[in-house]
């Protein structure tokens, strides 16, 4: 069971990629899931320029600043009537030991979808300061490619000098 002076170790990995991208961070059990989403934001490279939630089996929603109508939402998506703030709900309230997972999913769009999995409960190093990333593998894609699919097809392009959008998604990447 954790403490509030223990380190959860999650790993995050973004689904529907092969090979998966994915990240290991450190960060206290206490944190909130809005402290949560603003570490992955940077671990993964995203740019927190797009809605996201987090869901559990037991919960789902707990939205972006708890700030989350129909106006704001594409038409495909329901909004949810029993959303939490995120800012209000910490980690260990939800994820209570290794193996226990939630879902985040950012850029409804795009549709990027992350399966954030507690590995660990350790004791902090008062060496260390937290959060932080201590591993992962494959770059992230860049935001407004296109989700999953359309990363797939920037990759092939970039991957081909003679494509016709070589040149073009190249540039574009830098």
């Amino acid at each position: 069971m954790p403490t509030a002076s223990s380190i959860y170790q999650l790993k995050i990995t973004l689904k529907n990629l092969r090979p998966p991208a994915w990240r290991r961070i450190l960060l206290p059990t206490d944190s909130t899931f809005r402290e949560l989403h603003e570490v992955i934001q940077v671990a993964m490279g995203w740019s927190n320029s797009h809605l996201h939630q987090f869901s559990t089996k037991k919960h789902r929603g707990l939205f972006l600043d708890g700030v989350i109508t129909d106006t704001h939402l594409p038409e495909d998506i329901e909004p949810i009537e029993d959303a939490v703030d995120e800012r209000d709900v910490r980690l260990c309230d939800r994820l209570r030991g290794a193996g226990d997972r939630c879902e985040y999913w950012y850029d409804f769009g795009d549709d990027w979808r992350h399966e954030v999995l507690l590995e660990k409960i350790l004791t902090p190093d008062p060496r260390m300061e937290y959060p932080i990333c201590i591993g992962g593998k494959r770059q992230c894609p860049p935001d407004d490619c296109g989700g999953p699919w359309g990363y797939s097809d920037l990759l092939a392009i970039l991957a081909d000098p003679k494509h016709k959008e070589h040149k073009e998604k190249k540039e574009h990447k830098k």
